[in-house]
């Protein structure tokens, strides 16, 4: 989710979050405050824990996502090398 700098902070106000309404919920309100929304990359799963991090990165191994996002592997990679729970 990229948010323009003047989104006003009620975007998250009401969200349904954790569930499978929540993207709906946020779409929903994001129109509801005024910001105009657009899809670009299909559906992804959200991202909650650890293994969701990891699932991530192999999602983007085989992506055709834009260069920027593309740039987040190796940088979720050193995270996660570092990370201890």
């Amino acid at each position: 989710l990229a948010l323009p700098a003047n989104a006003p902070p009620e975007v998250f106000d009401g969200v349904k979050w954790s569930c499978s309404e929540t993207a709906n919920s946020q779409r929903e309100r994001l129109s509801n405050c005024g910001v105009s929304v657009r899809t670009l990359l299909g559906r992804w799963s959200d991202i909650d824990e650890v293994t969701d991090v990891h699932a991530l990165l192999e999602r983007l191994k085989t992506s055709k996502a834009c260069p920027r996002v593309l740039a987040m592997a190796p940088k979720l990679e050193a995270m996660l090398a570092i990370w201890k729970p």
